[in-house]
């Protein structure tokens, strides 16, 4: 035997809003995903994706024992430069994560860059390899400063008190 309280009854009008909540968000999702519908950031993303590269230039890194970075040439494998342990900043902290990518990928640790700088004034390290990507304007003018020497051959900025990564 049923019992009033055993039985549920859901308004109607309760049902038909919760149906037009699934059915606005699957087309939404759709949009989205047909590209029909962009947010913000991605239409942002793709702004600066269309900003062509003014100068760029590829190289690799290579972390010595003592803290240091030996830049060298990737056509020839000659050193252009060392990176002491006390310069170029976020050059030795982005090593490291870039170091980790390639060696997950199963890749030497040597790291391959491409150093981009755009028109419109940003800074990009792609490791060529893995295809990972940082916005170095994102981390400070010392940081983009390291990286700007790097890129035309200018003296690395000093950091004071720094440590080894």
């Amino acid at each position: 035997m049923a019992h009033a309280h055993d039985e549920m009854i859901i308004p109607k009008p309760a049902l038909i809003g919760a149906g037009l909540l699934i059915a606005v968000t699957l087309a939404m999702t759709a949009a989205g995903t047909a590209g029909l519908y962009k947010t913000p950031k991605v239409a942002a993303a793709e702004a600066r994706a269309a900003i062509p590269v003014s100068a760029s230039r590829h190289l690799v890194l290579q972390a010595r024992d003592d803290g240091s970075i030996l830049v060298r040439d990737p056509q020839t494998d000659a050193v252009l430069r060392t990176i002491a342990p006390n310069e170029g900043g976020f050059i030795h902290y982005s090593m490291v994560g870039l170091r980790y990518s390639r060696t997950s990928h199963g890749l030497d640790p040597r790291v391959n860059i491409m150093i981009e700088r755009f028109q419109d004034g940003r800074l990009m390290v792609r490791e060529i390899d893995t295809g990972v990507r940082i916005d170095v304007i994102g981390y400070g003018p010392t940081n983009v400063a390291s990286y700007t020497a790097l890129m035309d051959g200018g003296p690395m900025p000093q950091i004071a008190g720094r440590s080894r990564p």
